[in-house]
């Protein structure tokens, strides 16, 4: 009797420890996964915009060998920085090809790449802006069609793009949009919320964000409209959507830059719009443009080449 209670002891014992032992692991791993105290974007707009302490700015690149990125859309990128930002040089680091994590992606698992194959942290005299560019598509159950996601800004210094739902959201012919036109707006759209577009860390003198996906401009013409995000672009635009920030959104980037802004808490972040009723709900505001066919240039977009603002020079979802 005595050997059989000493035994039931030990059991005990053993299942406790099996226990304890399992939910250690557990918190070990989430934190190592995804903290919870992760900033969110925006939160670090002030070392993206000014040029202390950080004086130069890197765009370090992983991609899914099947996903990568266009040259163009992420020499767009680099070059919508250099100009709102005070960073003496912005440069693209290509970094690692990277297996097919599967066929959806959830924010924990995205964290995770990144934890795995991010080299760089923003430190010393440099930021770093972490860009993953991933196959599949984004699932997240707190989401209203996640699977129409095509870029979030998931923490303060780090973007991740859905290649193939870009490609997916092309609408072919000669009235169309290309995935390279939808990336180009995709790419500067969640670099806008990692600069803190629309109100994410500040309160704006300007009243231009839509109440219905905050975050996010109701201007059609700024690159923050909230429709450019999702698959469902090329319902909305029937030429290339905006690649550049619009004047309230200049206003506040400038504003932040100087100090104008108080930087607040984060706010609960501007989750990706849904297009199953937005873009039916929306038709009728669709940009009216002349729908000439356009004859695309193949050569790499270079600064002298874009918009007006960018004659002298070079987020979230």
């Amino acid at each position: 009797m005595e050997s059989r209670r000493k035994q039931r002891i030990a059991l005990t014992i053993l299942t406790t420890l099996v226990v304890v032992l399992a939910a250690l692991v557990g918190l070990i791993l989430t934190g190592v996964l995804r903290p919870a105290t992760v900033p969110g974007a925006g939160e670090a707009t002030l070392d993206y915009l000014r040029g202390t302490p950080y004086t130069q700015l890197v765009i370090e690149i992983d991609y899914v060998a099947t996903a990568g990125p266009d040259s163009t859309s992420v020499n767009l990128l680099r070059a919508r920085l250099a100009y709102y930002t005070d960073k003496a040089t912005v440069t693209l680091s290509w970094d690692d090809s990277l297996s097919s994590g599967g066929a959806s992606y959830t924010v924990d698992a995205i964290y995770a790449m990144e934890r795995a194959h991010r080299d760089r942290q923003t430190g010393g005299d440099t930021a770093i802006l972490y860009l993953l560019y991933l196959d599949g598509a984004f699932a997240d159950p707190g989401v209203g069609n996640p699977e129409n996601v095509l870029g979030i800004a998931y923490t303060s210094t780090s973007i991740a793009v859905f290649k193939d739902r870009i490609r997916d959201a092309a609408t072919p012919g000669p009235f169309g949009i290309t995935a390279m036109d939808i990336e180009n707006s995709v790419l500067v759209h969640e670099a806008g919320h990692i600069l803190g577009l629309v109100n994410l860390v500040y309160t704006s003198d300007l009243a231009y964000e839509d109440p219905q996906h905050p975050g996010h401009s109701t201007d059609q013409g700024c690159v923050m409209y909230w429709a450019i995000e999702g698959a469902g672009i090329g319902g909305i635009f029937s030429q290339p959507p905006p690649t550049d920030f619009g004047s309230e959104a200049r206003y506040d980037l400038a504003k932040l830059k100087a100090g104008g802004y108080p930087i607040t808490p984060r706010r609960a972040p501007p989750l990706p719009v849904t297009f199953a009723a937005d873009a039916q709900s929306r038709e009728t505001s669709r940009f009216t443009m002349s729908r000439t066919p356009r004859v695309r240039s193949t050569s790499p977009l270079h600064s002298a080449s874009m918009s007006p603002y960018f004659a002298s020079t070079s987020p979230i979802t």
